[in-house]
């Protein structure tokens, strides 16, 4: 069997030949046949969707994975009060 990259790797060896300029935007499909509830919906989106919208939004050198951990935490306790179900990953200090 030939082992795979990952994702990280694959990417290192790819060369880009677009210019940041004819980028507008970021795109974060979901495939959702197997997701016949909301709160499926939620555990898959959150917390990927803020982690999207920080990497579409923010100028690279602003990206701060230790004050982006921090960002993401802070939304806990809203997303819970909303009763969202969300994935709390083992990265982020969700107390």
């Amino acid at each position: 069997m030939i082992p795979r990259p990952t994702t990280q790797q694959a990417l290192a060896d790819t060369t880009f030949t677009l210019s940041p300029d004819a980028v507008v935007g970021v795109e974060a499909p979901l495939w959702t046949e197997t997701l016949d509830e909301l709160a499926k919906v939620e555990f898959m989106v959150l917390p990927r969707l803020p982690g999207i919208a920080e990497l579409g939004w923010s100028d690279e050198s602003a990206l701060d994975w230790p004050a982006y951990r921090e960002r993401l935490a802070a939304q806990a306790p809203r997303w819970e009060v909303l009763g969202i179900n969300f994935y709390r990953a083992p990265e982020i200090d969700w107390a």
